[in-house]
């Protein structure tokens, strides 16, 4: 870093903030690059999985499932911690249920009136609770 000392010119003004922004932009993109990424441990091991290859998140006990285009995984992070590390990306649509809303391909009606979010990619349909129902819309609205 720099420092100034008064009286503060222009010139040596520009300069330590042009020396700053060097040395913070490197740490501020490797930042937002780890952020990009979720582990999960199995079996001894460590599972890396990249946040463009989620489809949703779902709360079951203590755990928390992903499901990701190789499979279904356990985390240890709760649904809130996720929410907040990933806002632009994720969606609630019921208490124990995020999604990627880069992947959601629209909404259907069920039988019994409720409303479920489907994929492109995938079968799977997750039920929307009624509270959630209008971020979901605006979401596919576009607004």
């Amino acid at each position: 870093m720099d420092y100034l000392l008064k009286p503060i010119r222009r010139q040596k003004l520009q300069a330590a903030l042009e020396k700053a922004t060097r040395l913070t932009r490197p740490l501020v993109q490797k930042e937002a690059e780890a952020e990009t990424w979720l582990t999960s441990r199995y079996r001894g091991g460590v599972q890396r999985i990249a946040l463009s290859d989620v489809y949703y998140f779902r709360a079951d006990s203590k755990y928390v499932m992903v499901r990701h285009g190789g499979g279904e995984s356990l985390l240890e992070d709760s649904l809130v911690s996720l929410e907040k590390r990933f806002p632009q990306e994720l969606l609630r649509i019921h208490r124990s249920m995020l999604v990627r809303t880069a992947v959601i391909s629209g909404l259907v009606k069920n039988l019994d009136g409720g409303v479920q979010v489907v994929f492109a990619d995938i079968d799977d349909r997750l039920d929307v609770s009624r509270r959630h129902v209008p971020a979901v819309r605006r979401l596919l609205n576009g607004k």
